[in-house]
């Protein structure tokens, strides 16, 4: 799963969204391709920049991971 550490969204708005399990939830499993967002993951209602930006902060990371292991498989 995934975990937020610092949280500054509006709270009620874009802090609803990181305290949602059911929003947070849906990245479990995902990967190893990245997601859009829409298609793979739905965005949170009234959260669409907090939706876009924890979509990236995992497709970064599944890239670090996907880079990782190809360095390592070398």
């Amino acid at each position: 799963g995934i975990e937020v550490v610092v949280n500054e969204e509006t709270p009620g708005i874009g802090g609803a969204a990181i305290d949602s399990r059911d929003f947070m939830g849906q990245f479990m499993g995902k990967g190893p391709d990245n997601l859009r967002l829409g298609v793979d993951v739905d965005a949170y209602s009234g959260a669409t920049l907090t939706s876009r930006g924890v979509n990236e902060a995992v497709n970064m990371t599944l890239d670090i991971c996907r880079f990782i292991h190809q360095d390592l498989g070398r």
